[in-house]
């Protein structure tokens, strides 16, 4: 087999900043001052702030959600050296049905390389993949294709049980679930990626337990950690940066708006809308994830005016009510993680030029 490379500027609908930061263009340059390279990745280190407190109570979540899922021993020791004080390199995605799109796959080994590269380099690092379990847009995650024996495309949707507009790590998966399973395992044949698929996925669990599963499988022998957003411990962890958000909520929207007209004048595009009103934050309104709003001086949740005072004590007494919008996930991600690099797609790339 002779490989052989297709230029991203030859795929349908690729975005100008994405194909300018991988040039990195002189262009690009202002919105991403870091050349995305392995030596100016490890020589971030220098500058990245760490908290080893923080870092430790991270590190003690995260062991037991990547214990729950299974992890190896290589995983286990990685979130160890997490708490010693290691750097980490990040990739994450959307806990789409049997394991969400072959990108997913794609960005998992490519933490794996990189975190390699960066310890070769002389810097001390785990990758980690953060699984987007609080994003609600079910229809996006509810569908998986696979190939069938004729080469055709094969659609599959589960059945679900859970309150509409919830995060997706509270949606499970509801009766008639083990028949799909079975039948997308037919398609692979025996193999280890159907044995996978059926020790993973099953009904009564949730979209983002079943995906770690899979992938902790997966990736069982490369050290691989999970990080699951939606965890009660890591939103009490984040509180005060919750806390943070929404009293500059002002300030970061101004700043937020400011940079969406730079990409304008740069013939660049908003990946995000953000409007005046708009914040950082959501908030959990009977199940449903719903945003936060600012508007003279008050906040409204679900068109209910929230006093400033109101809002902060519920953010104090249930972090696990509230959660980072896309914008402030990178934040909330530095926060957690000593974050050196981070591997993203092309819709990732352009809102973290909104977000920097």
């Amino acid at each position: 087999m002779i490989p052989d490379c297709i230029s991203f500027n030859s795929i349908p609908h690729t975005t100008r900043i994405f194909s300018d930061f991988l040039s990195y263009t002189p262009e690009i340059r202002k919105f991403f001052p870091t050349q995305p390279d392995v030596e100016h990745v490890a020589a971030f280190a220098k500058s990245v702030p760490r908290d080893r407190e923080r870092q430790a109570r991270v590190a003690d979540a995260l062991e037991k959600q990547n214990r729950a899922w299974g992890a190896s021993d290589a995983t286990l020791r990685n979130i160890q050296r997490l708490r010693d004080g290691a750097y980490a390199v990040v990739t994450g995605q959307q806990v789409g049905l049997f394991g969400g799109p072959l990108m997913s796959l794609f960005k998992a080994a490519s933490v794996l390389a990189l975190a390699k590269q960066v310890e070769q380099a002389g810097v001390e690092c785990v990758p980690v993949f953060w699984m987007a379990s609080e994003d609600h847009d079910l229809d996006e995650v509810n569908q998986a294709l696979l190939l069938t024996h004729d080469f055709q495309l094969a659609p599959f949707t589960a059945k679900t049980a859970g309150v509409a507009g919830a995060p997706v790590a509270h949606i499970r998966f509801a009766e008639g679930t083990n028949q799909i399973v079975t039948e997308a395992a037919k398609l692979l044949g025996e193999s280890l990626a159907a044995d996978y698929l059926r020790q993973s996925y099953a009904e009564g669990d949730t979209f983002s337990n079943a995906f770690a599963k899979l992938y902790t499988r997966i990736f069982r022998e490369h050290g691989l950690i999970f990080l699951d957003p939606a965890d009660p411990e890591l939103h009490r962890i984040a509180a005060p940066l919750f806390v943070d958000a929404l009293q500059r909520s002002a300030e970061l929207n101004q700043a937020v708006l400011e940079r969406n007209q730079q990409l304008r004048d740069g013939g660049y595009h908003e990946q995000v809308k953000v409007t005046g009103e708009s914040t950082p934050l959501f908030a959990l309104v009977d199940g449903v994830r719903v945003p936060v709003h600012r508007a003279n001086g008050a906040f409204t949740i679900a068109k209910k005016a929230v006093s400033a005072e109101e809002l902060q004590k519920r953010i104090a007494t249930a972090p696990e009510n509230f959660s980072a919008n896309v914008l402030l996930r990178p934040v909330l991600q530095d926060y957690w993680l000593p974050t050196l690099a981070y591997i993203g797609g092309p819709a990732e790339i352009a809102y973290f030029a909104q977000a920097a």
